[in-house]
């Protein structure tokens, strides 16, 4: 599975047909919005210890670090 560290206040922009299934979102405590197939951005927190994953199939889809600037890298994306 390929995967990508989302450093604090980065954007992915993953285009359609680059995730064929699911989009896992690993982080500790991070804050991020995605938006999928040109949706609007929802926000949501990544609690410590938990994956967040969201059928992509293809969609083009966008995920915001919005955690703040200062500090380690805090969410990967894996698909």
């Amino acid at each position: 599975m390929p995967n990508q560290v989302l450093d604090r206040g980065h954007t992915a922009n993953l285009g359609a047909n680059t995730v064929p299934g699911n989009l896992q979102l690993i982080g500790v405590g991070a804050s991020y919005t995605i938006a999928i197939n040109g949706g609007a951005p929802v926000a949501h927190v990544i609690a410590v210890g938990h994956v967040d994953t969201y059928p992509i199939n293809n969609q083009p889809v966008s995920v915001t670090n919005t955690t703040g600037a200062a500090g380690p890298a805090n969410m990967t994306l894996s698909w």
